[in-house]
């Protein structure tokens, strides 16, 4: 399991949010199309019950262009409150 395993979608569209991003459109069957009127970017967002792949949500933070960002807090916060729940 890879560092970008395991997330869902409310996670991803909070954190796509946070990045300057709301939704714009619903895109074919269950996706919807964000977009960040700052930089002009557009992604693709599954909306699925299941977590996202992580082919998936790679591809999606790369053209959102917040990959790293992403990881590192992402990763840093899933650190701590394992922490937390393993004390």
């Amino acid at each position: 399991m890879g560092r970008l395993a395991g997330f869902r979608y409310g996670e991803v569209a909070r954190k796509l949010r946070s990045f300057g991003f709301a939704f714009d459109r619903p895109g074919p069957e269950s996706h919807e199309i964000w977009r960040n009127s700052e930089t002009c970017r557009k992604v693709t967002l599954p909306h699925h019950s299941r977590d996202m792949a992580e082919g998936t949500l790679r591809a999606v933070l790369a053209r959102s262009g917040h990959r790293r960002r992403f990881i590192s807090e992402s990763v840093t916060f899933r650190c701590r409150i394992e922490g937390e729940l393993n004390r």
